[in-house]
C-alpha cells in the first residue's frame, strides 16, 4: 500500500491503487500509469475527496469510464460504502429528502455518469459536493456544497482555508486549443457547455470577477461573456470589462445574450438536439465588448483629460483592435457627426426627414438600403408645423408604396398616426431626452458670417 504524505489511505483507495501499475506518491496524492492507454510515464492522477471518494484524472485525456473498465472495476468502486443516501436526519430529529445526484441530473437533463466524472458526489451532511480544481488538475482547497437544484436557492462553501478560484481551471487546455473561452455564472452552465463541446469557465457569482487572473486568458484570442437577463448579468459584464481594461488584454471580447432563455442550461433543456447549433449561432451574433482597445496603449485615460488629444506612434496604432463602424443607414449614415451640406433647395431637409422616418419604421431607407428600427430625434429648426406635417405625409405615402413593390420586410407599415419611435421638435432649447437614440437629425438654415 502506498500512502500519501498529505491524505490518509482508505479501503476504497487501497483497492484502486492495487489495480494500478507504477504507483508513486505526488505532492497532493498519487500518480500511476493509466491502464486505458499505452502509458510508459505515469499520467494518471489519483486523489482522495472530502467524502472518501477516489478522484481519477488522466492527463492524456482518457475518460473515467474507460479507466475504470480497464482496471476491472466499476464506477461504484470509487466510492466508500454507505456514502450516499436519500434521507438524512435534520437537527430537530425529523427526516427530510435531500438533494441527490440523480435529482440534479434529471433537473439539468445531463447524464449522471457525466456528473460523476466531474467529481460531484453526495455530501454526508446533505446536498452535493462540487469540487473545484486548479489548472494542474489537483483539487482546489475550496469546494461548493449545493443543497438545492439551483445555487441561489441553496449552496455554501466548505470551511477549508484558501482562496476561491474559478470553476473549470483544469479544462483551460481545451480552451487554448480552440482559441476561445465562454465565461458564465456558476457551475450548471459549465456542465452544459462542456457536455456539448464548448470550452467554458464559471464564476460562482456575478460579482466575483476579482477571482479571474490575467494568466487564465493566456493563449486565448476570443472571450465570450454570457450576460443573463437580470441586474446580475449587467454587473457580471461590467466587472469583467473593468478587469480586461486593467490588464490591457490584447484579445477580442464579446457579449453573448440568449434569445428566449436565461442561461445555457435553460436553452439546452428547451431543445437538446438543436442546442449546439443554436448556441453557436449566439456566439456568432455576439456583440463586441469595447474595453481599452480603442485607447492608445501608452495613455491612461482620466476624467480630466478625456477631451484632450493624445500622442501615439504607428506601432501602437497598428496594434489596436478597433471596433467596426456602426451604420444608421448602411454605407451612407455612420455613427458620429455627419454634415449634409449643399446649395439651397437641393432637398437636404427632404433627405434628412426621409432617413428619419425610415429608421423609425425599420426596413429600408431610400428605397433599397436596409436599416434597423430605432428611436429617432428630429430637430426641425427651419420648419413650421404645417410644412413638416405635409412633408411627412408625402414621404410616408411613398415609403408605403416602396415597401409594397419590394421584397424587403419591415417591422410594421409606416402609418402617420402611430410613431412612438420618432420624436420631433422645432426648437433645440430646453430639450430633455433620456432614451438612447439610433439617429438624431438637426436641420437648420445656412450659417452666415456676421
Amino acid at each position: 500500500m502506498v500512502q500519501s504524505p498529505v491524505q490518509p489511505a482508505s479501503p476504497t483507495l487501497e483497492n484502486v491503487l492495487a489495480h494500478l501499475k507504477g504507483v508513486r506518491t505526488s505532492l497532493r496524492g498519487w500518480k500511476a500509469c493509466c491502464p486505458a492507454h499505452a502509458d510508459r510515464e505515469p499520467s494518471l492522477s489519483i486523489g482522495l475527496g472530502e467524502q472518501g471518494q477516489v478522484l481519477l484524472k488522466c492527463f492524456a485525456g482518457c475518460q473515467i469510464e474507460r479507466i475504470v473498465e480497464a482496471m476491472g472495476l466499476t464506477l461504484t468502486d470509487l466510492f466508500p460504502d454507505g456514502a450516499t443516501t436519500n434521507e438524512r436526519a435534520s437537527s430537530n430529529g425529523t427526516h427530510h429528502t435531500t438533494l441527490t445526484l440523480l435529482d440534479l441530473a434529471l433537473e439539468k437533463q445531463l447524464p449522471w455518469q457525466f456528473l460523476i466524472h466531474l467529481g460531484i458526489m453526495e455530501h454526508p451532511s446533505g446536498g452535493l459536493n462540487i469540487p473545484y480544481y486548479l489548472p494542474d488538475g489537483t483539487p482546489a482547497p475550496r469546494s461548493r456544497v449545493r443543497t438545492a437544484l439551483t445555487a441561489r436557492e441553496g449552496s455554501r462553501w466548505n470551511k477549508r482555508e484558501g482562496k476561491i478560484v474559478p470553476y473549470g481551471l483544469e479544462r483551460l487546455g481545451d480552451a487554448r486549443k480552440a482559441g476561445e473561452l465562454v465565461l458564465v455564472e456558476g457551475e450548471s452552465d459549465c456542465w452544459t457547455l462542456w457536455y456539448q463541446g464548448f470550452p467554458a469557465l464559471g464564476l460562482p457569482g456575478a460579482e466575483m470577477a476579482g477571482i479571474v487572473e490575467e494568466s487564465i486568458l493566456a493563449g486565448i484570442d476570443r472571450l465570450y461573456i454570457l450576460q443573463e437577463p437580470d441586474s446580475g448579468g449587467i454587473t457580471f459584464v461590467s466587472h469583467l470589462a473593468k478587469r480586461l481594461a486593467e490588464w490591457r488584454w490584447s484579445g477580442r471580447a464579446f457579449v453573448v445574450r440568449l434569445s428566449g432563455a436565461k442561461d445555457p442550461n435553460e436553452l439546452y433543456k428547451q431543445d437538446r438536439k438543436g442546442f449546439r447549433a443554436t448556441f453557436q449561432q449566439a456566439l456568432e451574433q455576439a456583440e463586441p465588448l469595447c474595453v481599452h482597445q480603442t485607447q492608445p496603449a501608452s495613455v491612461t485615460p482620466s476624467p480630466t483629460s478625456e477631451n484632450k488629444p493624445t500622442i501615439f506612434n504607428l506601432r501602437e496604432l497598428l496594434s489596436w483592435e478597433l471596433p467596426p463602424v456602426r451604420w444608421a443607414v448602411s454605407e451612407i449614415l455612420p455613427e458620429g457627426l455627419t454634415l449634409l451640406a449643399g446649395k439651397p433647395k437641393l432637398g437636404k431637409s427632404w433627405l434628412a426627414l426621409s432617413m428619419a422616418l425610415s429608421i423609425a419604421a425599420g426596413g429600408v431607407a431610400l428605397g433599397k438600403q436596409p436599416v434597423a428600427q430605432g428611436d429617432v430625434l428630429y430637430l426641425a429648426l427651419e420648419e413650421n408645423a404645417r410644412r413638416l406635417q405635409a412633408r411627412a405625409r408625402q414621404l410616408l405615402a411613398s415609403m408605403t408604396e416602396a415597401a409594397r413593390s419590394t421584397r424587403a420586410t419591415t417591422r410594421r407599415s409606416p402609418r402617420s398616426n402611430d410613431w412612438p419611435m420618432l420624436t420631433m421638435s422645432r426648437s433645440w432649447r430646453c430639450i430633455t431626452y433620456a432614451r438612447p437614440v439610433r439617429a438624431m437629425f438637426w436641420t437648420r438654415s445656412p450659417v452666415r458670417r456676421a
